[in-house]
């Protein structure tokens, strides 16, 4: 039997990376498979690097509250060159079910060398393999729920790495305030795993409304020079259309909400058939915004950021450097990367937020000194955005 964990573990949490720790525990016994799983990081491989440019520095990014209450259990294990995170939310009824097992598994988690973790996979948890950022994802069915579990491993980087960091980035997503450094034994706990010292947490937010306007769908296609997108139609090239997605067109939703009315400059430009499903004007100097959803990982979260890069006149960086360049963002429970990204005289601000079947890309672009004027509007912006069950 796993032991409740008392209230106080409800607060907890946010920060740079993408992760919650886990505390309050149900009654059930866990039965689990006997055969651990090996997450294996894919290695990197060498390319040029280029020291990223001076920018004014983005607010970290949090989700608005999602209508209905949420509970959100997470672990945070820092390893060798990276730290683990492990993440489940959902309904609180529905998480409750799970929560013991939620313990179990973590408790399970072996480190060894290499930067490889096995666990044991709780019995009716299914595991699905790597995708985006993820290096796997479990679906588990509670209380008429589904619910997914996250498993995501980051550098080892000062930021990365910082349990207060990362718990107050969590208590900002579930609309907690944030705790210093002497609170965090009260809103946290440890566990050892595998020689492993794991922070957990546990907490609930309240439900708040969807944010409104919403896009609507149509056939997007893929930006010439974007990566091979995995997942897409068999022929599709860049320039053509990709189907199975929402885009633009009249009639419909395409699982994207946002804030009206717009930032104040603001002005919409969606125009039908383009591949972004929005299209903003964002201040009139020059400053634009969209937002668009593609198949699969897009061609992946190093390939994107390093097209980005390119777009704006900076060398790619390697692999191992992508946590030097970005920092991690969490939009509507949805966790991904951030980029400010600076040239010559061009700058992208953007955030990345891939999904089991789909990535998201929120991108301003522009001139820089019209890219910096509108910097805290496009973040006000990414902060009201609400995504439909479908398209998390």
């Amino acid at each position: 039997m796993t032991r409740p964990i008392p209230i106080q573990w409800i607060a907890a949490a946010a920060g740079l990376t993408c992760l919650t720790l886990l505390s309050g525990c149900g009654d059930d016994e866990i039965q689990a498979y006997t055969v651990p799983h090996v997450a294996k990081v894919a290695p990197s491989t060498d390319a040029p690097t280029a020291a990223p440019q001076p920018v004014a520095p983005m607010r970290p990014m949090t989700t608005q509250a999602t209508s209905g209450p949420q509970r959100m259990l997470g672990a945070m294990a820092p390893h060798g060159d990276g730290v683990w995170f492990f993440k489940l939310s959902g309904p609180p009824e529905a998480i409750g079910q799970v929560a013991g097992a939620f313990e179990t598994f973590i408790k399970s988690l072996k480190f060894g060398e290499g930067g490889q973790v096995t666990w044991t996979t709780p019995a009716g948890w299914s595991e699905e393999p790597a995708s985006g950022m993820r290096i796997a994802t479990f679906h588990v069915d509670a209380g008429g729920s589904h619910l997914d579990l996250a498993v995501t491993k980051f550098p080892a980087i000062a930021e990365m790495q910082s349990v207060l960091a990362n718990v107050n980035r969590w208590r900002g997503q579930m609309g907690l305030t944030p705790v210093t450094e002497a609170q965090l034994g009260d809103v946290t706990k440890t566990i050892d795993a595998g020689g492993v010292t794991v922070t957990m947490v546990d907490y609930t937010k309240e439900g708040g409304a969807a944010a409104s306007g919403a896009a609507t769908p149509g056939g997007p296609t893929l930006p010439a020079g974007h990566p091979p997108v995995d997942g897409a139609a068999p022929g599709v090239t860049p320039g053509s259309a990709l189907g199975g997605l929402p885009g633009p067109a009249a009639g419909g939703s395409s699982g994207i909400t946002f804030a009206q009315p717009l930032p104040e400059g603001w002005r919409e430009t969606t125009a039908p058939g383009g591949v972004s499903l929005h299209t903003f004007d964002a201040g009139g100097a020059g400053a634009m915004m969209s937002i668009t959803l593609l198949p699969g990982d897009a061609g992946g979260m190093h390939a994107n950021i390093n097209r980005w890069r390119q777009q704006v006149g900076l060398a790619p960086v390697d692999a191992s450097k992508i946590g030097e360049v970005a920092k991690l963002a969490s939009v509507d429970g949805l966790e991904g990367a951030s980029v400010d990204l600076a040239g010559e005289s061009k700058r992208i601000v953007g955030v990345i937020l891939p999904t089991p079947t789909s990535t998201w890309f929120i991108k301003m672009t522009g001139p820089n000194e019209a890219v910096e004027a509108q910097v805290a509007a496009f973040q006000q912006f990414v902060r009201s955005v609400h995504f439909a069950g479908g398209e998390k």
